[in-house]
């Protein structure tokens, strides 16, 4: 592996760290696999090269901040960092699709802020979510809720998050009058 991925995992492990620590006080019948920032390394890497070598018209090169946004929730999905140790009151536990959703998108904004720090522009400090028009469900929630369903319903497919993380990029880039010009990355 090239030490800049490494280095990428590193960093993404630390943020991931925190939030596992953050279930695990708000939830008493969290577990969490012993070994699970190797099985986390493991994950990420195998999807980041398989999308590389399959996908990308050069495998040599690097995947966009988006991809790698959405295989650091896939990775965490499939890693299956937090789980309960017994099923609760309360239904469904979607802690690792917050925790997934929550890290993903910490890592894109990170890259988003360092592109406007390198342009001498203001860093943002949150993402501009849509309303939803049905419910009045965060839109947070209801993006982790279908990481949910797509992990256990249908297929999980991180080219299809990606897909998505763009257009809330963009999104954010037009809420907040950024010229899109900045965030072109070839």
């Amino acid at each position: 592996m090239n030490s800049n991925l490494n280095t990428l995992v590193e960093s993404i492990w630390n943020t991931i760290s925190v939030g596992v620590s953050d279930e695990q006080s708000l939830h008493n019948n969290i577990e969490t696999p012993i070994d699970g920032k190797r099985i986390f390394k493991q994950k990420f890497i195998e999807i980041y090269n398989d999308i590389l070598d399959k996908y990308m018209e050069d495998p040599k090169g690097s995947l966009d901040r988006h991809k790698v946004a959405a295989i650091i929730m896939v990775a965490i999905i499939k890693s299956d960092l937090v789980r309960e140790s017994e099923a609760s009151e309360q239904g469904i536990y979607f802690g690792k699709y917050a925790l997934a959703a929550d890290c993903g998108l910490d890592y894109l904004l990170y890259e988003i802020n360092r592109i406007l720090l390198s342009n001498d522009k203001p860093i943002l400090d949150s993402f501009s979510f849509p309303n939803a028009t049905s419910c009045s469900t965060p839109y947070f929630n209801i993006f982790f809720r279908n990481l949910y369903y797509a992990d256990t319903g249908y297929m999980l497919n991180p080219l299809d998050l990606a897909e998505r993380l763009f257009l809330l990029e963009q999104i954010t880039i037009r809420d907040n009058n950024l010229d899109v010009k900045l965030f072109k990355e070839c």
